[in-house]
């Protein structure tokens, strides 16, 4: 029956998963990748060995009969010349992989990064490219940018042609797989380093790659390094618009006003580099990381201190409620307070300031500037929304319900 001759044929689990491997890959690289080269398709090729040799050895189990020593011979003459054609350019292959050690350009500009550099030294690089393992502090990247030289301030570059070969084409941003925007930000990058109108100046050139150096305008972050390539990987890219900024300048000092247009668009739609710190302040406190958190927090503070009041204050809050969300409540209510002193017209942060000393247990106080809110501002939809949250996960419950019946005339039935 049909049944059983699939039975019999079906093919086995790591056969199905030797070419679901196969040809997941290839239409990857068909529908992802922009440039497919030799070296991508390394990946299948053991797959591929795998299941050849399956076939040749399906073949000589099948082979029986009186013509089994005929069919056998056959097997073994074409077996023997798919070697034969295959073993020169095998044979270069492993030949030019032993000696690219004392040749390619790669290897070279490695080893001449660390006899040059100390470990510490921080290093972005083009894919395929390599640096030493001794060095502590690098990042690799598959298209540079000025986004991210501005993220991890590198102090050395190490440059391949091949990659930057990939966006010299300025007609293939449009079907970039990573698309137009970043293509061309690559493409600018790579041309603007050449012609040395970036802060970063040339110190070797191995032919196929070059090493530069990051002049005294590129100061290193205090943000650890780790820190900073986990950041750039979920997206998290700091110093955005000073990037875009900078890039803009930059096009204009070389008569591209059509991109420095595109740039400066770019960079109003940025975050800031204020929000960028608090953002990574707050994802330390809720790691608990809270001595880095104050760190940043007060970075932030430092990078507001020239801003309008009604903006600090705005500010300050947010920090103020991080600290709320991660149980911090004394810092929370301490900076509220800084807050309001800041622009007393905030009238979030008057009553956010007295629900975050409820949360502390200064109830009195609490108290007190929840009234004079209230009678300023009228009710707020929002603190009430915050003892809300007090009662519901159990933070002063008994004096948060008797705060939304005082204040909101919220009767709350007690648990």
């Amino acid at each position: 029956t049909v049944q059983s001759t699939y039975r019999r044929h079906r093919p086995s689990p790591i056969v199905v998963a030797l070419i679901l491997w196969i040809v997941g890959y290839y239409a990857y690289l068909s529908l992802f990748s922009q440039l497919i080269r030799p070296r991508h398709v390394l990946p299948i090729i053991p797959a591929i060995a795998i299941l050849v040799g399956g076939c040749y050895r399906q073949l000589w189990d099948a082979s029986v009969g009186r013509r089994a020593v005929v069919l056998r011979a056959a097997i073994a003459v074409v077996f023997a010349s798919s070697i034969g054609w295959s073993a020169p350019g095998f044979s270069d292959l492993v030949v030019s992989r032993l000696s690219r050690q004392d040749g390619q350009a790669e290897i070279v500009a490695g080893r001449w990064l660390s006899e040059r550099y100390p470990p510490a030294t921080s290093v972005l690089y083009d894919a395929y490219g390599y640096v030493p393992g001794t060095f502590q502090h690098v990042a690799r990247s598959f298209g540079l940018t000025y986004n991210a030289i501005e993220h991890f301030r590198p102090r050395l570059l190490l440059v391949r042609d091949a990659i930057a070969t990939d966006y010299a084409d300025t007609s293939l941003a449009r079907d970039s797989r990573v698309g137009e925007s970043a293509f061309l930000d690559s493409h600018y990058f790579y041309r603007y380093l050449r012609e040395h109108r970036l802060a970063y100046r040339e110190v070797r050139d191995f032919g196929t790659v070059a090493v530069y150096e990051a002049d005294e305008s590129i100061q290193p972050r205090d943000v650890p390094w780790k820190e900073l390539v986990k950041m750039f990987g979920f997206g998290k890219v700091l110093g955005v618009r000073a990037a875009r900024r900078t890039m803009t300048n930059v096009h204009i000092s070389a008569g591209n006003m059509a991109e420095a247009d595109r740039q400066r668009r770019l960079s109003e739609r940025a975050p800031s580099h204020v929000f960028d710190r608090f953002t990574l302040a707050r994802d330390h406190l809720r790691r608990g990381e809270d001595r880095e958190a104050a760190r940043l927090v007060a970075e932030v503070v430092d990078l507001i201190a020239s801003a309008p009041d009604s903006f600090r204050a705005v500010v300050t809050l947010h920090v103020a409620r991080a600290y709320f969300e991660t149980s911090h409540f004394e810092q929370a209510a301490e900076f509220a307070t800084r807050a309001v002193n800041t622009f007393d017209g905030l009238d979030t942060a008057h009553f956010e300031r007295g629900v975050f000393y409820l949360a502390t247990g200064e109830t009195a106080r609490s108290d007190s500037i929840l009234r004079q809110s209230v009678r300023r501002f009228g009710r707020s939809p929002q603190a009430k929304s915050l003892l809300e949250q007090l009662v519901e996960v159990d933070i002063r419950p008994k004096e948060a319900r008797r705060a939304l019946e005082t204040h909101f005339g919220e009767v709350q039935v007690g648990r």
